[in-house]
Parts: C-alpha cells; sequence; structure tokens
C-alpha cells in the first residue's frame, strides 16, 4: 500500500510539473504577436562639408600652389580674405586684375619684387588692376615696369586705359611696407587712383606721367601718384624722384578729390607746368607732420584752399591758394 501511494504521489508531481509547463508554453505562445511591429527610424542628416574659408597659397615659377598670381586669384579655392603670397625674389606678371578681397605678401619690398617685364622700357602693361568693389592688401613687394603709354593714338588721353602704369586702383587698396618704382603711363606714373588709397611706410620712386603724344591733349599729371577718388591717406610715405609732363610730380590732387598726406617726405620730384611736389587742383587736402627734422613738401601748387599744419615744411616756391595753419591732430 505504501508502495502504491509513494508512486501515485511521484506521478502526481510529474503531471504537475508538465502542466506547469505547458501553461508556461501556452503563456509564451499567446504573447506572441501575429501583426507586424512598426519600427519608427529617423534618419540622421549626412554632415555637410563646411564652406572654404580664407586660406594663404603660394606663387613661384616652380614648386608653388600656383605658377601666376592671376591664376591664384581665379582659381574658386582662394575665397574671399585668402592671402596670395610670392615666394620668389623677382615675379614678372602684367595685367593682373585682383577681383576679390585679397592680400598680397611679399618677403619685403627689397626682396619681392613683381613687374609687369624685365626691361620698363618694354612693358606693354601694368602690373595690378584693382577692380571696383574689391579690397586689397598689398604688404612687402615691389611693384615696377608697369607701362600704359604704348596704347596707340586711338586711346582716351585721359581714361583709365593709359592711367596707373604701376597700378590702377579702382578699389579700396592698402599698400604697408611697398615700393611703387620705374612705371610709366600717360597720367598717374605710379599709381592712378579712382577709388580709396592707403599707403603706410611706403615710397614712390621714379615713375612717371607722360602726356599724350596727341597735338592738343597733354594730361601727364601725377608722376608718382595720380589722385581722383573718394579718398587717400599716405602716412609715413616718400614720393622722391617722380616727373609729370603737367602738373604734380609728386602727387595730382584732382577736383572733389579727399587727401591726407601724414609725415611725408616729397622732395625732388619735377613738373613739367607746376606743382613738381604736390599739385592740389580741387577738393580738400591735408598736410600735417609730427617733428621729423628732413621732411619737406617742395614745389607746392594749390588752386583752392588746404589745411596745412605749421610743422610742415613748404620749401623753394611760393603758394598760390589759401594755406590755414591747424593743429597735428586736427582731422579734414
Amino acid at each position: 500500500m505504501r508502495k502504491r501511494l509513494h508512486q501515485f504521489t511521484q506521478e502526481k508531481e510529474m503531471l504537475g510539473r508538465a502542466g506547469i509547463a505547458a501553461l508556461v508554453l501556452i503563456g509564451l505562445l499567446a504573447g506572441c504577436s501575429t501583426q507586424p511591429e512598426v519600427v519608427m527610424v529617423t534618419a540622421t542628416p549626412a554632415p555637410t562639408a563646411a564652406p572654404a574659408g580664407p586660406t594663404t597659397v603660394t606663387v613661384c615659377a616652380s614648386g608653388c600652389d600656383f605658377e601666376t598670381i592671376q591664376t591664384a586669384v581665379d582659381d574658386a579655392g582662394t575665397s574671399a580674405g585668402s592671402a596670395i603670397e610670392v615666394s620668389e625674389a623677382v615675379h614678372t606678371e602684367a595685367g593682373i586684375t585682383l577681383d576679390k578681397d585679397i592680400t598680397i605678401l611679399g618677403q619685403g619690398a627689397e626682396e619681392t619684387i613683381i613687374q609687369a617685364h624685365t626691361d620698363a622700357e618694354q612693358a606693354t602693361d601694368r602690373v595690378f588692376v584693382v577692380a571696383e568693389g574689391a579690397t586689397v592688401v598689398m604688404y612687402g613687394i615691389t611693384v615696377q615696369h608697369g607701362n600704359r603709354i604704348q596704347l596707340g593714338e586711338d586711346a582716351s588721353w585721359g581714361g583709365d586705359e593709359v592711367g596707373g602704369g604701376g597700378i590702377l586702383n579702382l578699389g579700396t587698396l592698402t599698400l604697408e611696407s611697398c615700393i611703387v618704382r620705374d612705371n610709366s603711363a600717360r597720367h598717374g606714373g605710379g599709381i592712378l587712383n579712382r577709388g580709396t588709397l592707403r599707403a603706410v611706410d611706403s615710397s614712390f620712386i621714379a615713375n612717371t606721367a607722360h602726356g599724350s603724344p596727341m597735338p592738343g591733349q597733354s594730361c601727364g599729371a601725377g608722376g608718382g601718384i595720380k589722385h581722383n577718388g573718394p579718398s587717400m591717406e599716405l602716412v609715413n610715405c616718400t614720393l622722391s624722384g617722380n616727373t609729370a609732363a603737367t602738373n604734380g610730380g609728386g602727387v595730382f590732387l584732382g577736383s572733389g578729390a579727399a587727401a591726407a598726406l601724414d609725415n611725408a617726405l616729397v622732395a625732388d620730384n619735377h613738373a613739367g607746368t607746376t606743382g613738381s611736389g604736390v599739385y592740389v587742383e580741387g577738393g580738400s587736402a591735408r598736410l600735417r607732420h609730427e617733428p621729423l627734422p628732413h621732411a619737406v613738401i617742395s614745389r607746392f601748387h594749390s588752386k583752392t584752399p588746404l589745411k596745412a599744419s605749421r610743422a610742415i615744411s613748404v620749401q623753394r616756391s611760393g603758394i598760390e591758394g589759401v594755406v590755414t595753419p591747424v593743429s597735428p591732430s586736427s582731422r579734414m
């Protein structure tokens, strides 16, 4: 009897366990859904490339990013605000149009020369044009051997096409520690400025405004600089050895133009008519000079009133016009 009872108990326990297992299996099967599960997936957008920013590229005959300044300027990768470093001592290239906000870097004015031709008399184009709307900085370079006089008799006697032997500026140009020398044009031998020009610690030497060979059309103004733009400022600059066929051997300031010469040395320039140093046709001019013993403005001619500080030395000629002394800190 006891043996039978023990056997019954074992069978009961086995059935109980089987029942529990069956119930668990049924529960698992009941929990499985026959409906498809919908999973929401949000796509992660691919990262966009950052726009190319300003960069510095190099120019030289071999081994640099570009062989010419113009191809460097025109390249799509040279974005506004970029710098172009000229990495050779003498770089020959003419007619360079700067139509972007760009910086032209040299190793120093005596170490980096950018010229239109190896022979100044053989050049047939200027060195640079700064396009309207462009903001350009040139640092530590010499600009030389540009020529805008050999353009044929049908060229306008006073137009931009025959002006600015070294640089024609139609935009905004800053020169820092630069030299502009040995350039020729019918007017504005070194620079013809139609825009905004600022030069600091720079020199304008031995540039020539030849005038026109056509009878009755002379021009020939502004051997070093001819300024017919909104504003020009020369700070600690030298203008020497420049020649104009007519007026303004060093600087010619056109009608309506505003200009300031601060601590300028303007000496040993020549003019065929008058104003071998500075000629002011119209507009407003300020000459200001902190104490500097050798500073000289020679052969000054003005057709309109101007401002000059007492420290300016005007030598070897009378001044036609009205000079109003102002304090060195006074602004136009």
